[in-house]
């Protein structure tokens, strides 16, 4: 269930909204919004009545789920999530409107196949680096040693450049 409150709702309403959820043995959600908050319920064994919270002062209305991964819709958070991945002012932001392209270790099985995704416009590499691949704890057969990743991140960089991009610089490289 949903539960979607009025924009002058306070943080108490809220509140008391999150025990009522609690005293009935579920998980309260709250979320923020920034025109008003919804509190998701998760736990609950079947339907609850909408009337039980429409009832509490705040409380706009109460909307039944019955979706599965109702935590991630549209319905509980109709904002985009966005995530940024690197240092501010560098990296990419993945979410919103633009598909992220992330190319790792299990698409990517050698170095012609990560050069391949820059320059297909992938917004990362996910690159398995060892000092000794042979002796690695796992996936050992797919990293690279670091001077051959090193190598790897100068040609991506080339390529990168001749698409007017760059490489976010990685702290753990220097």
């Amino acid at each position: 269930m949903l539960i979607v409150m009025k924009p002058q709702a306070s943080e108490a309403d809220v509140r008391r909204v999150c025990e009522k959820i609690a005293s009935m043995g579920f998980r309260a959600h709250p979320m923020p919004g920034a025109q008003r908050t919804a509190v998701g319920i998760t736990g609950n064994p079947g339907p609850l009545e909408p009337e039980e919270f429409e009832i509490l002062p705040g409380v706009a209305e109460a909307i039944r789920v019955s979706k599965p991964f109702k935590l991630v819709s549209r319905e509980v958070k109709p904002e985009d999530s966005l995530i940024h991945i690197g240092p501010p002012n560098a990296g990419v932001t993945v979410g919103g409107k633009e598909l992220a392209l992330i190319a790792g270790p299990c698409a990517i099985e050698n170095r012609p196949q990560a050069r391949a995704a820059v320059a297909v416009g992938a917004d990362g590499l996910i690159v398995e680096v060892h000092p000794d691949p042979d002796h690695a704890v796992s996936d050992g057969y797919q990293s690279l040693f670091p001077q051959q990743f090193e190598a790897l991140v100068e040609q991506a960089s080339a390529i990168a450049g001749v698409l007017g991009r760059t490489i976010t610089p990685a702290a753990s490289r220097k």
